[in-house]
C-alpha cells in the first residue's frame, strides 16, 4: 500500500517481497471504499470466532453438569423408592 494523505492509500503495482506482510494478508484485501464496512479481513473473523467458540464451551460445559446433576438426582430418588418399597 502506498500512502497517500490521511484517509487514502494506493496498492502498489508492483509487489516487492516484504518478510513483514508476508503472512498478513489484510494489507492485500483492504480497499478505499467507504461505503464497505467489511473489509473481508481474517482479524474480526477470527476474533468472532474464538468468541464464538468460547461461548459454545461455556454452555457444553453447563449442560454436560447440569445433565450429570440430573442423573445423579434421579438415581438417588431410584434407590430411595427402592429402599422404602423393598428395604
Amino acid at each position: 500500500m502506498e500512502y497517500v494523505n490521511a484517509t487514502f492509500w494506493t496498492e502498489e503495482e508492483e509487489q516487492e517481497i516484504d518478510n513483514s506482510t508476508l503472512n498478513d494478508r489484510d494489507c492485500d484485501l483492504w480497499r478505499n471504499q467507504e461505503n464497505r464496512l467489511c473489509y473481508n479481513c481474517n482479524a474480526c473473523k477470527e476474533g468472532f470466532l474464538r468468541t464464538l467458540r468460547g461461548k459454545w464451551r461455556k454452555i457444553g460445559n453447563f449442560l454436560v453438569a447440569m445433565a450429570l446433576l440430573l442423573i445423579i438426582a434421579h438415581l438417588i430418588l431410584f434407590v430411595a423408592t427402592m429402599w422404602d418399597q423393598y428395604g
